[in-house]
């Protein structure tokens, strides 16, 4: 394939012997000669260059085999390995291909080779930064020569394309402590909705089976009261988060936040043997030990009108613990979440904040914690001092039980009576 270049040298050539013709001057005849040699080299050599090489990639990504790589923010060489299988050394080759590592649009990358002798394989590479997770196609492998004046280019494709899965970004963290407030004074016993062993009681909701209405303690106080079950303390964990509406730009968004505080919390649960499962807006995944399992469906993470909290939380078992990221913006699932924590399921939030003109974190913290929710801030820019603080916990409240529902909540025996 001629160049431009190629082009315009050859209309130069041409140019320079109608003009030498004319004036039968030497030098326009040497400078004519000159410009027709470098045409000859410049067509035969690209020609017989790419024939015979053959190459593949593999990537490199600093880290260890055991540990789940690349993950956002790391750079990794892309390692091209070209062959040369015949006796004649080549010269001047190029490989390259298309990536999207650093955003949607992709750009193609190349590693140029200077020489490749004959009989042997030549190692190049390039270092690419993954700048977004998920799944990123690194494009067919080309090969090309325009050697030795790029008047004249020959390509061929060495390699087929292949993809790369980007993990979210993990921070380290020892144990999550965000999840031990609200198990309240009981040493890791946590109440449920459900089970076989009483061991507390609150006042009724709506929604609450008649059937758990603790009759002794309804006598008593004079309202509806409802059993709460023990849960165990070896219980899962679900985490939710909403990939129903993302504010932010890039790789700063209420998503990308939570996705890189929902991989950094399960590796800590994980490490402590706490089986983990996942729900994005959906029905939560399977409950797993297996990290490496549980970043993949994490990277994999896609957004979507209907990919809500509430319908993730909908499908929570009443004996596990969640633990929620959210947008302070996102009304709908704050109220999801304080909903879950009134009919008595344990949460813990992270209230994602910054993201926008206007901050409601402030307030979605306080109406999370009034309902019960173990809540804490996340302002944009700031997520290490985030994960410190879902390490380090909120401090926990003495009374687990008056914090479930206002007095208005539940009904009295007085006005059930009189109803009847």
């Amino acid at each position: 394939m001629i160049t431009r270049r190629g082009v315009g040298i050859i209309l130069t050539a041409v140019g320079i012997f109608f003009l030498a013709s004319i004036t039968r001057v030497g030098w326009l005849h040497l400078t004519d000669a000159v410009l027709w040699g470098m045409i000859a080299v410049g067509l035969v050599l690209p020609w017989i260059t790419v024939p015979g090489l053959k190459a593949n990639r593999k990537i490199d990504t600093g880290r260890t085999r055991d540990e789940v790589a690349p993950i956002v923010g790391d750079e990794i060489d892309v390692q091209v390995d070209i062959a040369n299988h015949g006796v004649v050394p080549r010269y001047l080759v190029t490989a390259s291909y298309e990536s999207s590592f650093s955003g949607i649009d992709k750009k193609r990358e190349r590693v140029f080779f200077t020489h490749l002798p004959g009989g042997t394989t030549t190692t190049g590479a390039n270092t690419v930064t993954c700048d977004l997770r998920g799944l990123h196609e690194i494009g067919s492998l080309t090969v090309e020569s325009a050697a030795p004046f790029g008047l004249f280019r020959r390509k061929k494709r060495v390699a087929a394309p292949f993809e790369v899965l980007v993990y979210p970004k993990w921070h380290q963290m020892s144990h999550v402590g965000l999840l031990e407030a609200p198990r309240g004074e009981t040493e890791g016993r946590r109440v449920s909705r459900t089970g076989n062993e009483v061991m507390a009681a609150r006042r009724y909701g709506v929604g609450d089976p008649m059937r758990d209405i603790h009759w002794k303690n309804t006598a008593r106080t004079g309202r509806l009261m409802v059993k709460e079950y023990d849960a165990g303390a070896d219980d899962g964990v679900v985490i939710a988060l909403d990939a129903s509406s993302v504010h932010g730009e890039g790789a700063k968004t209420t998503l990308e936040y939570a996705l890189s505080i929902a991989a950094s919390a399960s590796r800590a649960l994980v490490r402590n043997n706490h089986e983990v499962s996942i729900a994005a807006g959906g029905i939560p995944g399977p409950a797993t030990t297996d990290w490496a399992k549980i970043m993949e469906s994490l990277a994999l993470v896609e957004t979507g009108p209907l990919k809500k909290l509430g319908n993730a939380i909908a499908n929570v078992p009443g004996t596990a613990r969640v633990l929620a990221i959210v947008s302070a913006d996102d009304r709908v699932s704050v109220k999801a979440l304080a909903s879950l924590a009134l009919r008595g399921g344990s949460v813990s939030a992270v209230v994602l904040g910054g993201f926008t003109d206007s901050d409601h974190t402030t307030a979605a913290v306080a109406s999370l914690k009034a309902t019960g929710v173990s809540a804490i801030e996340c302002q944009r820019g700031h997520i290490e001092d985030c994960i410190s603080e879902i390490e380090a916990g909120e401090p926990t409240h003495a009374d687990v039980n008056a914090r479930r529902w206002n007095t208005a909540d539940a009904p009295n025996i007085g006005d059930l009576g009189r109803a009847a």
